[in-house]
């Protein structure tokens, strides 16, 4: 027969001691009812920070394909923007209200551009409390500048290509690569290292104009080049920019047309995402060894720090917030799914140890695009390598040759003159 064991009853324990319950009458359910409703209120932000963490990672996602990696909308932003109020135009200044844009507070070089024509400004020589400012001012080319006119403001400084920018001649070449022939400009110069430039995101050869004439001075034959998806260039079959997981291939076919055409030896200078592409080449090529020297300025040494340092920089949709840590997570993890974005490969900080070539390095301080902290790690893992860390103090995204450009010119003949073998 199987046993009947007692039950307890209510407030009494199993082992006979009596529980003492202070819960009056009529109150348990009403606890449960609450119990019920926080759970539910608990359930109820989880779904939201859920759905809200999807949705907002796949707009920001979104908009990271459109800065970053698609090389269609970075050859479209290629349109000048005109964000700058022309107010009074003399012999040799311009007034100029800002309208948003604080680099023009800045004093340095800087090209500046209008419906039709372009010049170059210089220091500030007045600024007003309404946004003003009175600098120096060169008309270079085209429609002469009138009062009214809105213009933009031009990093790059110098027109068209090196002889219209800065009457240097040069000829227009073809390098072959895999997805096709890109195209290139070259300088003759005597010397048997030459001297190769890959621009960065977003940008053209143009933007190396204003480095071009230190190498040519020293008598490198020099090349600018451009990598799949630059205007003009092949297409990745994507077309979008991988951050020198592919396009150091590029970079290596125009090494291999210098050789081929007589360089012993060459030089690299890459700008911001072109740093990466110098990198990678570095990191994987085979003819990495005939590199003598690297200039890195604002590179692009590690992409998920950089998204992250930019994400700083924006607001939430509805909240006005920057996005917290784990939505850049999520977004990460979207652009991966989305737009195969590989970020362990451009961690190119990760493999510092392998890298073996000597490196200028530069980079402002108030650059809010790729973080001097990147840059800093590298002078800091690789000090027997970076022979100069150059940093240039108030300077934004590769504005440090803009802010001083003699510096920036002292600083390359220097390292040019170390490192370029002697003939």
């Amino acid at each position: 027969m199987t046993p009947q064991w007692p039950v307890p009853n209510e407030g009494e324990l199993s082992d006979g001691v009596e529980r003492v319950t202070d819960t009056p009458p009529g109150q348990g359910g009403r606890w449960r009812r609450w119990r019920r409703l926080a759970v539910g209120a608990v359930a109820a932000l989880v779904a939201l920070v859920v759905v809200g963490h999807v949705g907002g990672g796949w707009y920001f996602a979104s908009v990271l394909n459109d800065r970053a990696l698609s090389a269609e909308r970075r050859r479209e932003a290629l349109v000048p923007h005109y964000s700058v109020e022309v107010r009074a135009v003399t012999a040799g200044t311009v007034s100029l209200r800002k309208l948003g844009d604080e680099r023009l507070a800045r004093n340095g070089r800087f090209g500046l551009v209008w419906d039709g024509g372009w010049g170059i400004i210089g220091d500030v020589l007045q600024e007003d409390s309404d946004g003003t400012v009175v600098r120096q001012f060169e008309h270079v080319g085209g429609e002469a500048l009138q009062a009214g006119a809105p213009a933009a403001l031009d990093p790059a400084v110098y027109a068209g290509d090196p002889l219209v920018g800065l009457g240097i001649d040069f000829k227009h070449i073809l390098f072959d690569g895999e997805p096709g022939e890109f195209p290139a400009w070259f300088v003759p110069g005597t010397s048997s290292t030459w001297f190769i430039l890959v621009h960065g995101n977003g940008m053209t050869p143009r933007d190396g104009l204003r480095i071009l004439p230190t190498p040519v001075s020293a008598g490198l034959p020099t090349l600018v080049v451009t990598y799949r998806g630059s205007e003009g260039a092949p297409k990745a079959p994507d077309d979008r920019l991988t951050y020198g997981k592919q396009e150091w291939h590029d970079l290596e076919a125009a090494v291999q047309y210098a050789l081929d055409h007589g360089a012993r030896s060459v030089v690299l200078e890459g700008m911001s995402m072109g740093g990466a592409v110098v990198v990678a080449f570095l990191l994987e090529s085979p003819l990495a060894s005939r590199a003598s020297g690297v200039i890195l300025d604002a590179p692009m040494l590690d992409l998920a720090r950089t998204v992250e340092h930019q994400a700083a920089n924006e607001s939430v949709p509805l909240v006005g917030l920057p996005p917290p840590g784990s939505l850049v997570r999520v977004v990460e993890w979207l652009a991966r799914v989305r737009f195969g974005v590989d970020w362990g490969y451009t961690n190119y900080l990760s493999r510092a140890k392998e890298l073996a070539t000597p490196i200028l390095l530069i980079h402002g301080t108030r650059d809010d695009s790729v973080p001097l902290a990147t840059s800093m790690d590298l002078a800091r893992l690789r000090p027997d390598l970076v022979r100069d860390f150059y940093t240039v103090e108030g300077a934004g995204h590769l504005e440090a040759w803009n802010l001083d450009p003699g510096e920036y010119e002292r600083r390359l003949r220097a390292f040019l003159g170390a490192v370029v073998p002697a003939e």
